[in-house]
């Protein structure tokens, strides 16, 4: 069965939610600074070197404004191209941290046993959330969200990725339609399949090749 908190677990239950949203919001903070410092230091770098070169030639016929303007351009285009990802970033952060806010108290305390579970250096996007009457599976562009009722079979592979191994369950539906959750660490793993032995749904699980 799922877990239910009482009164006093509420209590803590609230300080695990908001805990896990600053660390959420650390984790934005802290990949849009790295994509905005990397393109401000090779703005630093390359203004730097650029001026010593107009020093070096004394160039006087143009300021170093104008000898220096296409190579800006190309570094405002550099800085262009890392904004989508800051605001990517931004966005599936606040998204995620979004669903936390929807879960009942119930599978809130499923998910914070999640992150108990699962060895983590700090609060991150999980690959899976498990509500009170579906699976959620965050993506890059979209919630997909999986009705316990709807799920024909649970498979599960293993497969190679560099070094190590990865792992892939797929949920398939009455529908035919396949639903693919992808992550690294065992843990992952076993706390899925034990999370729906405990919901009792009835489903197949299978191991595949």
């Amino acid at each position: 069965m799922i877990p239910h908190p009482s009164a006093t677990g509420t209590s803590h239950l609230k300080e695990f939610q908001q805990k896990e949203i600053r660390g959420l919001k650390r984790l934005r903070n802290f990949l849009a600074g790295i994509f905005v410092l990397i393109p401000l230091g090779l703005f630093t770098y390359m203004v730097y070197a650029v001026y010593m070169n107009f020093i070096e030639r004394d160039i006087r016929n143009k300021t170093f404004f104008e000898f220096a303007l296409p190579l800006l351009g190309v570094l405002l285009l550099l800085f262009l191209v890392f904004l989508p990802i800051i605001l990517f970033t931004s966005y599936r952060v606040n998204r995620f941290i979004q669903l936390l806010f929807e879960l009942d108290a119930g599978h809130l305390l499923l998910y914070q046993q999640y992150t108990k579970a699962v060895p983590r250096l700090s609060a991150n996007i999980a690959p899976y959330l498990f509500a009170e009457n579906d699976i959620i599976i965050p993506k890059l562009l979209k919630i997909n969200r999986v009705p316990y009722s709807g799920i024909m079979e649970i498979s599960y592979k293993r497969f190679k990725s560099g070094r190590s191994y990865g792992i892939t369950i797929t949920l398939e539906t009455y529908h035919h339609q396949k639903h693919h959750i992808s992550f690294f660490l065992d843990e992952k793993l076993r706390f899925f399949l034990d999370v729906i032995a405990q919901k009792h749904l009835h489903i197949p699980v299978i191991r595949t090749k």
